[in-house]
């Protein structure tokens, strides 16, 4: 069954004053060189959360039943 609304992970660059260091993680993703032989990344730091967002893919029916077809209770 899926639910009406649904948690979707944050991740966001950290803003330097604001954002508590023990909730910091350091990332390795900020290229410094696209170049072939030696492709090279600097760090960032990110702060992860979650947001929590109206399921549109949530059907408008009530919960299927797969057991209802074979009469009976579970």
């Amino acid at each position: 069954m899926h639910s009406k609304n649904v948690n979707l992970e944050v991740v966001r660059d950290a803003v330097s004053g604001k954002d508590n260091l023990a909730t910091q993680e350091t990332v390795r993703d900020v290229p410094l060189s696209f170049s072939q032989e030696k492709r090279d990344y600097s760090w960032r730091s990110v702060v992860r959360g979650t947001v929590a967002v109206e399921n549109l893919h949530s059907p408008k029916v009530p919960s299927h039943d797969p057991w209802a077809a074979l009469g009976g209770e579970r």
